[in-house]
């Protein structure tokens, strides 16, 4: 619903990563424009702050793009997580 909004505004389509690890978890990752960005509702409830559950998913994402990007890239081999995590959308 979001990604559209944005997809629509840009005029370009974002990539999005969706994944339902779990009946109860759904979990979506995209590009933000600079600054971590996230969206969460946990029992209808949005939670505008995050929380341990917003920083949980995200520090394994981060995790896992960062050894990626090391692993693809010897040139990013200092790439530090902050780096990464301001370019997330979740």
């Amino acid at each position: 619903m979001y990604m559209q909004a944005l997809t629509e505004e840009s005029g370009q389509e974002i990539p999005l990563f969706y994944d339902k690890p779990h009946p109860r978890w759904e979990v979506a990752v995209s590009c933000s424009d600079g600054q971590f960005q996230q969206i969460s509702y946990v029992n209808c409830i949005a939670t505008t702050r995050g929380g341990t559950h917003v920083s949980y998913v995200t520090d394994q994402v981060v995790s896992k793009v960062t050894d990626m990007v090391k692993k693809k890239n010897k040139e990013f081999k200092n790439i530090k997580p902050y780096q990464i995590k301001v370019s997330i959308y979740i």
